[in-house]
């Protein structure tokens, strides 16, 4: 079965993987434009960030997500302090760790693969005063970002103003600084991204649209046919938006198919159908719709903010 859960305690049913990937899954606690994107680091599109994954190892695929914290900090009363609390220590990543960056203080995260962009309300002086404090040295200038590198070149991040781009040692080969610059380079147009290599991807990010969580990942075509556990044949690309509105929380679920005659709609009835019960997917939703457009099969439905990590 493949998991649709959203962290990796199945603390948030919103049919995202429990592998968030980046640094937030392996770090944390220790370390105006098309459909589907939004402003991340002053202008452009969070898309514009997303090397494309051979860049940063050996796969054509990672999971991604865009987050705004701010907004999550703005709806703590909805969600309640305990679920905020929760989602606070599951999202916190590099910047939290080795700066004094808050949570709350983020407007933005993209993360990706070894990498996350942070938008940050906090000066520049003061981010760059706590890495020189955790020993990170200054490494090399690019495209107007100073790039600062851990003492055992395990973490690097690179400083411009109020973005943070952050860089881990990729256990599939390549270096911090290597990720570090490689991502600042594809935001420069300079390096392939995501969605020049993957049309899949750009299909996915379109069906997904804007909202204050975005998830999503692609895959090679699938073989699997176990719609009740969320297995589709000839399925290459899935990911959830969430988009807090007061105290309801609006979801959407995008699912990418290889071909449009792919898509069966009764199976992903199905698959809704038998997550919606305790601890399921599509557990406590309203309002559901299932539907197609394209070669993309679309759910939506809305909850109460405070049952997102119930």
């Amino acid at each position: 079965m493949e998991d649709d859960s959203f962290t990796r305690r199945n603390l948030l049913k919103t049919g995202v993987t429990a592998a968030t990937g980046g640094l937030v899954a392996t770090t944390a606690g220790c370390l105006g434009g098309a459909p589907g994107v939004s402003l991340l680091g002053g202008d452009g599109r969070y898309t514009d960030w997303l090397v494309a994954p051979d860049k940063l190892g050996d796969s054509d695929h990672y999971s991604f997500y865009h987050l705004r914290p701010a907004a999550f900090a703005d709806h703590e009363d909805q969600l309640g302090s305990d679920n905020y609390d929760q989602l606070e220590m599951l999202f916190s990543g590099p910047a939290e760790r080795w700066t004094g960056v808050d949570f709350d203080e983020v407007t933005d995260l993209v993360s990706f693969g070894p990498a996350s962009v942070y938008t940050t309300e906090v000066p520049e002086a003061d981010v760059v005063e706590d890495l020189e404090d955790e020993d990170f040295d200054d490494e090399s200038d690019l495209e107007g970002y100073t790039v600062y590198v851990s003492s055992d070149e395990s973490v690097a991040v690179g400083v411009n103003g109020e973005t943070l781009v952050w860089g881990r040692e990729s256990y599939q080969g390549s270096d911090a600084v290597d990720v570090v610059e490689r991502v600042i380079e594809a935001k420069a147009g300079e390096e392939d991204r995501y969605a020049d290599e993957n049309e899949h991807f750009t299909a996915l990010v379109d069906r997904l649209g804007d909202g204050d969580l975005v998830y999503g990942r692609t895959r090679e075509e699938s073989d699997a046919d176990d719609p009740a556990n969320g297995e589709f044949r000839d399925l290459v690309a899935r990911g959830t938006t969430v988009s807090l509105d007061g105290e309801t929380a609006d979801m959407r679920w995008a699912l990418v198919f290889e071909d449009e005659n792919d898509i069966d709609v009764d199976d992903v009835k199905e698959y809704v159908d038998e997550n919606d019960g305790s601890d399921g997917t599509f557990d406590d939703l309203d309002d559901v719709s299932v539907s197609s457009s394209g070669r993309s099969a679309i759910v939506t439905g809305s909850k109460d903010a405070d049952d997102l990590l119930s």
